[in-house]
C-alpha cells in the first residue's frame, strides 16, 4: 500500500505522510502500514517529529536501513521516524587516533570504509554490517573479536520523558552482549543523533576468530592493518552470509545464548558435540567468556536440532549459515514469525535453551 498523502501540523517544516506500507523499510520486505510516517535529516525535524507525536498521543518507533527490524502485519499505529541525520566531523586527530562524530543517518558500512582508508582502527572487522551508525549503540553490535561500545566515546540523543537533547558518555550506555540501554531499560526513551567514537591506531593481534585466521593463512597476511583486516571480513560475510540487498533477510535472527558453567557442564556431558570442531566449523562452537558463563554458537544449535536447511511457508535457513532466516516468498510476516517459532521450539525441546531473537520484531 502506498502513501495516501501528506499531513502538515501548523508551523511545521517537516512532511509527514500517512498509512505508509512499510515492506519496503525492513529488510525482511514484510509488515503492515504505518500510521504515519516521517524522515528527519536536522535535529530540528526530531523535535518537531517528536512533538507532533506528542500531541497527537502516538507511540514512536525510530528506524534506519531496517536491517534488525521486522513488522508484524498488523504495522504500526504510530510514528515511524526515519533517522537520516548525516555528518561526519573529526574533532580530533593525531598520531594516536582520532575522535569522530558521526550522524545517526550515516551509511554503517560506508563509515567502517572512511575510518580504515583514515587508518584507524576500531571498527574494522565491523565491515559489511547493514545499517546506520545510529542502530549500531543500540545493539551493541559486534563481529570478529570488536564490539562497538569498545569505542563509542559518547551518544547524543534526544530525550522523549525530559524532551530535551542529552550527550550520554559511554559509561551510561548501560553496554553488554548486544544490548544497551537503549535497548533494554530505556527502549524507546531515547532517539540518536550521532555518536562520538574514539578510534586508535593499534593493529588487530592475534589469536583471531579461525576464519579470519585462515584468510591470512591462505592469503601470506601478516600485516594485520585496519584495511587487511576489512578485506578478510568482507570475504567471509559475502561467502558466508546473503546481500541483504538481493535477498529479503534481516541476517543473523537469534542470539547466541550465554549460559552459566554449571549448566554448561550438564549440556556437554549430554552433548559432547558442543565441544568438537566440526571439519565445516572454523572453531569449538563455544566460548568461555571472563565472567564465568559460557556463550554458544546458536548456529550450532539449531544444526544439531536438526533443523539444518529447514524450509516451510515461503521461509527458510541460509544454507551456510544457520542462525539466518531469508524470506523466499513468504506471504506475509506472520508466515516468517511462524518459522522462527518452529525453529525456536526445536532448540528448546532438545538443549532446553530458549533462543532470544536479535532481530527487533514490531508491532
Amino acid at each position: 500500500m502506498a502513501a495516501t498523502g501528506f499531513i502538515k501540523a501548523i508551523g511545521m517544516a517537516l512532511k509527514i505522510e500517512e498509512n505508509v506500507s512499510l515492506k519496503t523499510y525492513s529488510t525482511m520486505r514484510v509488515g503492515g502500514v504505518a500510521k504515519y510516517l516521517a524522515r528527519v535529516s536536522l535535529k530540528n525535524d526530531l523535535v518537531e517529529a517528536a512533538e507532533f507525536a506528542k500531541d497527537k498521543g502516538l507511540s514512536i518507533f525510530i528506524l534506519g536501513r531496517g536491517a534488525n527490524v521486522m513488522f508484524k502485519d498488523s504495522g504500526f499505529d504510530g510514528l515511524v521516524i526515519v533517522n537520516d541525520i548525516r555528518g561526519f566531523e573529526v574533532i580530533e586527530e593525531n598520531d594516536e587516533g582520532a575522535t569522530i562524530k558521526i550522524g545517526a543517518g550515516e551509511d554503517w558500512d560506508k563509515t567502517v570504509l572512511k575510518t580504515v582508508e583514515m587508518g584507524l582502527s576500531g571498527m574494522e572487522a565491523l565491515s559489511l554490517i547493514p545499517g546506520t551508525v545510529g542502530a549500531a549503540p543500540v545493539m551493541n553490535i559486534g563481529a570478529y573479536g570488536q564490539e562497538v561500545a569498545e569505542i563509542i566515546e559518547s551518544v547524543t540523543a534526544y530525550d522523549l520523558r525530559e524532551n530535551k537533547f542529552a550527550v550520554l558518555g559511554k559509561e551510561n550506555g548501560g553496554f553488554q552482549y548486544r544490548a544497551s540501554r537503549f535497548s533494554g531499560e530505556d527502549k524507546g526513551r531515547f532517539i540518536i543523533a550521532d555518536v562520538t567514537f574514539k578510534f586508535h591506531r593499534n593493529r588487530m593481534k592475534p589469536p583471531f576468530y579461525r576464519d579470519v585466521e585462515k584468510y591470512f593463512e591462505d592469503n601470506g597476511v601478516t600485516d594485520y592493518s585496519p584495511q587487511a583486516v576489512r578485506d578478510a571480513v568482507i570475504y567471509i560475510r559475502t561467502n558466508k552470509l546473503p546481500d541483504p540487498n538481493k535477498i529479503a533477510t534481516n541476517g543473523s535472527f537469534f542470539k547466541n545464548p550465554v549460559i552459566g558453567k554449571e549448566k554448561w557442564e550438564e549440556l556437554v556431558k549430554k552433548f559432547p558435540e558442543l565441544d568438537t570442531a566440526e571439519p565445516q566449523w572454523p572453531q569449538k562452537p563455544r566460548w568461555f567468556l571472563d565472567n564465568g558463563t559460557v556463550k554458544i554458537a546458536a548456529a550450532r544449535l539449531i544444526e544439531l536440532a536438526g533443523l539444518e536447511g529447514y524450509e516451510e511457508g515461503g521461509v527458510s535457513l541460509w544454507p551456510t549459515q544457520h542462525l539466518t532466516v531469508v524470506n523466499k516468498d513468504a506471504k506475509s510476516a506472520g508466515d516468517v514469525l511462524a518459522f522462527k517459532d518452529k525453529i525456536k521450539a526445536g532448540v528448546k525441546e532438545k538443549f532446553g535453551i530458549d533462543l532470544e531473537e536479535e532481530v527487533q520484531v514490531v508491532g
